[in-house]
């Protein structure tokens, strides 16, 4: 009697591939991670960017102030802290930078993950604000241009972005190499 022969792979086969698969996999993950956290920081930029997008064309639409601020709630502004903490854009209608019972908060963004970092240099610290005309303008009325610096905390380094908003009140993005961002 014969018997059929079998097909398959031995155990030696499966335990070959395996390993191969566990190497390329270990040679992988680093950059995949540091794609993952590249991911993130564009993610974030391009969040707060469009919400600054928002504002200025909001400010147009309705001619009057629009204020884009650090968030310490979904509807008030934040004393202290910085962008990770989310933001909100409200129609500031006597341009005092505070959201009163009489003012309408448009838009609200949840505080970035944990291992974002987004800072603003001075003038764009913990607020910025566009009048009818499209243009920044601190509270005061005074121009506003600044930098909003976005990265990731991690053990290697990886590129951060930065908005940067000139006098007129466009906004523009950038790279930058922080190192180690905390």
């Amino acid at each position: 009697m014969m018997y059929p022969r079998m097909q398959g792979v031995t155990l030696v086969e499966a335990l070959v591939v395996l390993v191969i698969v566990a190497v390329l996999t270990m040679l992988a993950a680093p950059s995949f991670v540091g794609m993952l956290q590249q991911m993130r920081t564009a993610a974030a930029t391009n969040d707060l960017l469009a919400s600054m997008a928002l504002a200025r064309s909001e400010a147009v639409r309705r001619g009057g102030r629009m204020v884009l601020c650090v968030a310490a709630t979904p509807t008030s502004c934040a004393t202290t802290g910085s962008w990770q903490n989310g933001w909100l854009l409200f129609h500031d209608k006597n341009s005092n930078g505070v959201v009163d019972a009489a003012e309408s908060v448009v838009q609200y963004h949840a505080p970035l993950a944990a291992e974002m970092v987004a800072r603003g240099n001075s003038p764009v610290a913990r607020y910025i604000s566009y009048t009818g005309f499209g243009r920044s303008a601190l509270l005061s009325g005074a121009i506003q241009a600044g930098t909003v610096y976005i990265c990731h905390r991690s053990a290697q380094p990886v590129d951060g972005r930065s908005i940067v908003l000139n006098a007129s009140g466009r906004a523009r993005t950038s790279t930058w190499k922080p190192g180690v961002c905390s």
